[in-house]
């Protein structure tokens, strides 16, 4: 594995991981409206 794989696979798990503390985060938000 090329270190390309490698920095495309890292920054989908980025992603992934960015995508699901925000839907915690508004979910908090939510909750407080």
């Amino acid at each position: 594995m090329d270190s390309k794989e490698l920095l495309k696979k890292v920054r989908q798990v980025e992603i992934k991981s960015r995508r699901l503390s925000d839907n915690v985060f508004w979910r908090r938000i939510l909750k407080h409206l």
